[in-house]
């Protein structure tokens, strides 16, 4: 299996155009990879004929304002000038040039040696000098710079040769600019793999870089999956509706981890998983958790049930989404619109990923990992409630802490007020203060209130406005325990306020389209938030799917056509191998949350 950072190196290497006249790595360290390059890499024959040259600096700048630009000022129409000088000069404001050559000299040699291929060896010189070129453009951007390819031959070659003493019999081939990176490279469009790779015989994998695995959601779920099927080199691609990565309305908020640790450390690369501590809301806290969920009589703040200790994890939501796409390639603002299953009118078959910007993706597998509202299990197949990020002080968590360091949630018995309360970010975390004795340091906390909806009822629906909103979470909580009323009164009036939509749906069978697409998370079972265990379900059909799909891998090495690969392999189950409850009904009940 190729190296997976090689392959990273690969399809990272762009044109970059926008370049600063700063280096990234030391000179010497340049030399070395273009002494590399020209050393390990390969020509027809072991011909060597390739040649450098290396500018930097003064030197480099000397290339493109005293060599370059007189040369296409004498040949470019006076009107094209100033846009061909303002490019030049683009060139020129980078850290450096590498020329590629071809020696002449050594080419004529080796048709003397082997007159039979006489007339092939300048056309495998020719892609002698593209492989060096490509090798080295991919090594010095995995350095970290960005670089651009240019052909300014043969205007410059004479120039050259007299300014940096190159032999006459080193033919220039190409321009290889690169510096600092100052801007992004332009969008890539691709032309469809089928028309540009025709495949005749051979033995067959399941999922290849042309039909890969198509992953639709790229939140916590999607991309613990793909983590996992990085660390099996299985090839994937995920798709996310965000735009970017800080784009989304909760990433501010918290999820417990618990039943699903083991799970979680088998979806992730060691490393990666022993940082997930490092996230926790409170890591001073978690460091001395003594695993405790209580469920509170509102009333009185007075435990009515304790679940058992067990092990946890009490995680910031953003920032374990930042961790989870650590290596992974998302392709941001990506909003799926539908899919079809396409055959060759043979026995190839794929999913293809149609996309709302019309583009489309075609892969073996389509995975919906895209939430609640799924678009992929709309192809396939009520409590009200609010939530808040409330910012406290110090001394208003300690009132808290008082029944439970970390979270606690409960019932009002009259009411049925619901609330959950959480610490989603301490001092250490938000970066407030160094110290939480420290005036300007501060906590967040994670606050929801459900209540039962009767359906017509004014009073029972969730308040349009803002200011509304948090006047109805004041009202609702006035019946609490005093420490725990305080919470939300301390709420200012232009606290965000978010609606959530509260869904419960039972597991229940899908029409997975001959094998070809399947679901995870949300998309396959929504759950509400009073059981806190929706994420780890998502999380352990992660794990569950991965492990499926590296059997589907290893079941197959032989074989000569891969079947659909759920059915075939009993994935048709999958949606009712997490341990969820055997009945669940979808219930429309009231809700509102604070963080």
């Amino acid at each position: 299996m190729a190296n997976s950072s090689f392959w990273d190196a690969v399809k990272h290497r762009r044109t970059y155009y926008q370049l600063s006249d700063e280096s990234v790595i030391s000179d010497e360290k340049i030399h070395q990879i273009v002494k590399d390059v020209i050393t390990y890499s390969p020509s027809s024959f072991n011909s060597q004929t390739t040649r450098a040259l290396i500018l930097l600096g003064a030197e480099h700048k000397k290339l493109w304002e005293e060599v370059v630009k007189p040369a296409v000022k004498a040949v470019a129409p006076a009107e094209a000038w100033p846009a061909s000088e303002k490019r030049l000069s683009g060139f020129g404001a980078a850290y450096g040039t590498v020329l590629w050559f071809e020696d002449q000299n050594a080419l004529e040699g080796l048709q003397k040696q082997i007159p039979l291929y006489a007339d092939r060896f300048p056309q495998w010189s020719e892609h002698a000098s593209g492989i060096h070129q490509y090798v080295a453009w991919t090594a010095l951007e995995e350095a970290g710079f960005g670089a651009n390819l240019q052909h300014y031959n043969p205007l410059i070659d004479e120039k050259v040769q007299q300014l940096w003493s190159v032999p006459k019999e080193w033919v220039l081939k190409a321009q290889l600019v690169f510096g600092k990176p100052t801007g992004e490279p332009g969008d890539k469009a691709t032309n469809p793999l089928d028309e540009r790779v025709l495949i005749h015989g051979g033995k067959l994998t399941i999922f290849t870089p042309e039909l890969p695995v198509l992953i639709v959601g790229g939140g916590i779920v999607g991309l613990a999956l793909a983590q996992a099927l990085k660390q099996a080199s299985i090839p994937f691609e995920i798709y996310e509706w965000d735009a970017n990565l800080d784009a989304t309305s909760r990433g501010g908020w918290a999820i417990t981890i618990h039943w699903a640790l083991d799970a979680l450390r088998e979806c992730l690369p060691p490393a990666l998983f022993e940082r997930v501590k490092d996230i926790q809301v409170d890591p001073e806290q978690g460091r001395n958790d003594t695993g405790k969920f209580l469920f509170l009589d509102m009333a009185t703040a007075k435990p009515k049930f304790e679940v058992p200790p067990s092990t946890r994890l009490r995680v910031n939501r953003g920032l374990f989404r930042n961790l989870l796409t650590e290596g992974i390639d998302v392709h941001w603002n990506k909003i799926a619109s539908g899919f079809e299953i396409k055959t060759d009118g043979g026995e190839r078959e794929w999913v293809e990923l149609s996309f709302q910007d019309g583009t489309t993706a075609r892969g073996s597998l389509l995975i919906g990992a895209d939430g609640a509202n799924s678009r992929t299990r709309h192809g396939l197949l009520a409590v009200k409630a609010m939530g808040v990020t409330a910012r406290m002080t110090p001394a208003q968590v300690a009132t808290l802490r008082q029944i439970d360091p970390l979270l606690f949630q409960g019932c009002h018995p009259q009411t049925g007020v619901f609330m959950w309360y959480s610490i989603i970010s301490s001092p250490e975390i938000n970066g407030s203060s160094s110290s939480s004795s420290d005036e300007s340091a501060f906590y967040e906390g994670q606050v929801i209130l459900s209540w039962r909806y009767k359906p017509g009822a004014d009073d029972d629906e969730v308040p349009s406005t803002n200011a509304a909103r948090v006047a109805k979470m004041k009202a609702l909580v006035q019946p609490f325990e005093a420490r725990i009323k305080a919470v939300v009164e301390a709420l200012s009036d232009d606290t965000p306020v978010l609606e959530l939509k509260l869904q419960d749906w039972p597991t229940r069978e899908w029409d997975n389209r001959n094998g070809r697409v399947t679901l995870a998370g949300d998309a396959a079972h929504p759950m509400t938030m009073y059981r806190g265990e929706g994420f780890n379900h998502g999380i352990t059909d992660a794990a569950n799917l991965s492990r499926h799909l590296i059997s589907v891998v290893s079941s197959l090495a032989g074989t000569q056509q891969p079947p659909a690969c759920l059915d075939a392999h009993d994935f048709h189950n999958l949606n009712s191998s997490s341990p969820l409850l055997s009945k669940r009904a979808r219930v429309p009940k009231p809700g509102i949350a604070a963080e």
